[in-house]
């Protein structure tokens, strides 16, 4: 196998672009692996503008990341160094603005979260504004990365949890509206057309009962409606997501034992369904037409139609993403992982082999291009970030 190597050595890091051919076990439709990119840091997080391309963020060390803007070619369009591990980040649609979500690790065995920050930078990587403000880095107890949650609409609003509190704020940091949720937020979503906003939460009374919490806003900050339950049944990871009208809110739980659930309302808050599931949730997504659910959990994935029926189910399948065409997922197989490439009715069409673990998979919503990011071959070595094109 030929493979041609184009190698940039520069101050900030070190960027190896490959043009190859990869292995892959079976091709019924067009995606053919276009490139891979060696990145410096573990891949954490990935986001698509409009125009495809990339913003990728990275973990280099327990107090440092490397955060990338990339078009859809594998060129580097900037890169820049941070103080900060970068755990997540979000670009708006015209790709003028960026938000990360950015923490510190201790030092030493047993890690601990803190130094939490959330940054907007504009689309030449010049920081604009953070929050919290703060003189000095401030310790947290909580060692869950998610005590900050943000994100960011297409005019540049940025919405933010931490504990009990959510803030909206315009795009040069004045606060828009501000709310107080009985419990800590956990985790949200905006549905692509920016209007509705939903926040999961979760409440421990006593340190023995445990509650869930869904919380629904307008961009504009006006309360909609609220809903929680008990039965020890708690919000996991990221599982609340808003369709892209904001027709229908999900919200996936960790339940009693191994089992977990799902429950889906619709705008008004109007419960349409809901499902027990054989493992705990730890992700949910509408499909970009509003018409089916995924829902992640840790045996695999399940594949609903927005009234609840369970189509079909891929075990051993995780970090589910939808486009208009096609469901991709990944696949843990000894010492390498597997992509695969769905269509709405199950089927298998693509299969390809990544060499290390991933960490984020994103697909276009025009379903020509699918973008996967990956740990390298230790915690903070060289990542890989791979291109799949049709």
């Amino acid at each position: 196998m030929k493979t041609r190597l184009l190698i940039i050595i520069g101050i900030l890091g070190l960027v190896v672009i490959t043009f190859t051919s990869l292995f892959f076990f079976e091709k019924q439709n067009n995606f053919e692996i276009f490139t891979t990119v060696e990145l410096s840091g573990q891949i954490l997080s990935i986001d698509f503008d409009d125009d495809f391309n990339v913003l990728v963020g990275t973990k280099t060390g327990n107090h440092k990341g490397m955060l990338y803007y990339m078009d859809s070619n594998g060129n580097i369009i900037w890169q820049k160094n941070t103080q900060r591990i970068i755990g997540f980040v979000d670009i708006t649609d015209d790709g003028k603005y960026v938000a990360t979500k950015g923490y510190e690790l201790t030092d030493g065995g047993a890690h601990i979260y803190h130094d939490n920050l959330i940054e907007l930078f504009d689309n030449n990587g010049t920081k604009l504004w953070d929050f919290p403000k703060r003189e000095l880095p401030m310790m947290s107890n909580d060692i869950d990365p998610t005590s900050y949650s943000v994100a960011i609409d297409d005019s540049a609003n940025l919405l933010i949890a931490h504990e009990d509190e959510v803030w909206w704020f315009d795009d040069s940091g004045n606060n828009m509206w501000n709310y107080t949720l009985i419990g800590k937020s956990r985790s949200m979503d905006i549905s692509d057309n920016g209007k509705l906003v939903a926040v999961s939460s979760s409440d421990i009374r006593d340190d023995v009962d445990y509650d869930w919490g869904l919380d629904v806003f307008t961009n504009g900050g006006q309360y909609l409606w609220q809903k929680s339950g008990g039965n020890y049944s708690v919000i996991s990871d990221n599982a609340v997501a808003v369709s892209a009208n904001g027709n229908y809110i999900a919200i996936g739980l960790a339940a009693v034992g191994d089992e977990g659930i799902v429950h889906v309302f619709d705008k008004s808050g109007i419960l349409i369904w809901t499902d027990t599931t054989d493992s705990v949730v730890s992700d949910v997504y509408f499909s970009p037409d509003e018409d089916n659910l995924i829902v992640s959990t840790n045996n695999g994935l399940l594949f609903y139609d927005v009234q609840g029926n369970l189509l079909w189910t891929k075990f051993e399948t995780f970090n589910p993403r939808f486009s208009t065409e096609y469901v991709v997922g990944t696949s843990p197989v000894l010492d390498y992982y597997v992509l695969k490439v769905m269509d709405y009715t199950g089927n298998i069409l693509s299969e390809f082999q990544i060499e290390s673990p991933v960490r984020d998979i994103k697909i276009t919503d025009d379903s020509n291009m699918i973008v996967v990011g990956t740990k390298g071959k230790s915690d903070t070595g060289h990542g890989i970030l791979y291109y799949f094109k049709q």
